[in-house]
């Protein structure tokens, strides 16, 4: 299901594919996983999550262009990490801790890797970190 440049295909067992949330790609889609982070963490695979993260910031996803739309697919991100890690045997504290992890980098940094409508404009830096954190709310 994962083409990726430069890098080998790994193998996740089909049945955990069906249980990871949200819209998910078809096996033709191409993306890069988890692009600026590790694909492993010790020895737990997490790039699936990416991979479905990769398709909700696609504009292939028709929940692309907006400010909720983003919010969802990362909160999308946060949870099926959080699956990955418990199918492959990881305890809570590393569930929870690793997908928060993920998921702040990806909401203060991911906006410009967010394909935004003509009328959205991103938020600065300091308005992602502090919307990242739940301190800024978006009036839009």
């Amino acid at each position: 299901m994962r083409f990726l440049v430069s890098k080998e295909i790994r193998d996740f067992p089909t049945e955990y594919w069906n249980q990871l949330e949200g819209p998910k790609p078809n096996p033709e889609f191409k993306c890069n996983g988890c692009s600026m982070s590790p694909d492993y963490i010790r020895h737990y695979q997490i790039w699936p999550a990416c991979v479905v993260h990769d398709y909700h910031y696609s504009s292939a996803n028709p929940l692309t262009g907006t400010w909720s739309g983003r919010r969802e697919g990362d909160r999308f991100l946060r949870s099926n990490i959080e699956i990955c890690l418990r199918l492959q045997g990881a305890n809570r504290f590393t569930q929870r801790r690793i997908s928060w992890l993920y998921w702040g980098r990806v909401r203060i940094w991911g906006a410009k890797a967010f394909p935004f409508s003509g009328t959205e404009k991103p938020l600065s830096f300091w308005h992602r970190f502090k919307e990242g954190w739940g301190w800024y709310k978006d009036k839009r």
